[in-house]
């Protein structure tokens, strides 16, 4: 998928579209760069479209990791490689349509486009769930209990990792729930711990 920004820029580019391309301006076509600098520049790019809803002077950084996770996959064209912990750089397909399109992008508005289909209500009500989930888990009780060897069957648990998720399916399953867990420390730090287990797992493969 290449979106067309010279058609419709103004109305419906894409939030991974434009933390692409914040990537970009910011020399990640050369080395990585880091998320904090990612959401700064997307807020250059289009004040608002990455901000809380009650309080819009703010940038939500879980929407900008949301959208750099999701311009790594095909169906936003792998325009990225990278991960939050290790930065983020382009890919040959995203440094192309970054270059043909870069004028474009920065002489509109895009406080115009769409607003992001999510609301923050919706956002509340995931993590509500997904906090519950979690803390029910077999993995979560033997944690809090103080036993911190996690089996690789109950940290597939964790991330509903079946036998059909491997690879880069495996990953976005595993980077979709760490993002949603950004501000709670304590269930990042579990979640870190699960994921090292599956990684572990991989690399034996």
């Amino acid at each position: 998928m290449e979106k067309n920004v010279k058609k419709d820029l103004t109305t419906s580019l894409p939030q991974p579209y434009i933390v692409t391309m914040a990537v970009y301006l910011l020399d990640g076509g050369r080395q990585p760069v880091d998320s904090e600098d990612v959401a700064m520049k997307c807020h250059e790019l289009a004040p608002g479209r990455f901000s809380w809803r009650k309080y819009p002077e703010q940038i939500n950084l879980d929407n900008v990791r949301r959208n750099l996770v999701w311009a790594r996959t095909p169906e936003f064209g792998s325009m990225l490689k990278g991960s939050i912990t290790d930065g983020w750089t382009l890919t040959p397909s995203g440094l192309d349509w970054a270059t043909k399109n870069h004028k474009a992008v920065e002489s509109v508005d895009l406080r115009k486009a769409h607003p992001p289909s999510r609301t923050q209500s919706g956002q509340d009500a995931r993590l509500k769930r997904e906090r519950s989930r979690i803390r029910s888990t077999e993995a979560w009780t033997k944690w809090a209990a103080g036993d911190v060897d996690i089996s690789l069957s109950d940290a597939q648990a964790v991330f509903r990792i079946d036998s059909y998720a491997t690879g880069r399916m495996q990953d976005l399953k595993i980077n979709r729930v760490e993002l949603l867990f950004d501000g709670d420390m304590e269930i990042r730090e579990f979640l870190s711990a699960a994921r090292s287990v599956l990684d572990k797992d991989g690399d034996s493969k």
